[in-house]
């Protein structure tokens, strides 16, 4: 049980740092940058996309740990249409902050965004 638990932490960690500089450079090769302004307080170029780092690091992991031990993860979704629910859900969210951050989007377009990601959790 250690084991699993050192794993459950040091792959997420491992592949975080690992994706994090790829999501970086992407970010610069793109455009998706905060720009500093009299309102910022940084005052270089700040890469954005950074849930898109958190979002591969959680799904890589979680594909990883689950090939190696499956009841690892048999206590977290009791039924796989319950995990489809909220993998479909936590996409629509990422998707939404990748928009956000390239184009820019108003709250109540991310709040109604927000919302359906939400019913859709709430449907699982």
């Amino acid at each position: 049980m250690i084991l699993q638990s050192i794993a459950m932490f040091l792959v997420p960690m491992l592949l975080s740092l690992a994706v994090t500089p790829a999501v970086i450079t992407l970010a610069h090769r793109i455009g998706a940058l905060d720009i500093p302004d009299e309102r910022k307080i940084h005052t270089h170029p700040t890469p954005r996309l950074g849930g898109v780092a958190i979002f591969l690091s959680f799904c890589l992991s979680f594909l990883l740990l689950r090939t190696f031990d499956v009841s690892l993860f048999l206590h977290w979704f009791a039924l796989e249409h319950q995990f489809l629910y909220f993998g479909i859900a936590i996409t629509i969210v990422v998707c939404l902050g990748v928009l956000d951050d390239i184009r820019g989007l108003s709250p109540f377009q991310k709040s109604v965004v927000q919302f359906i990601a939400g019913t859709i959790i709430y449907a699982a």
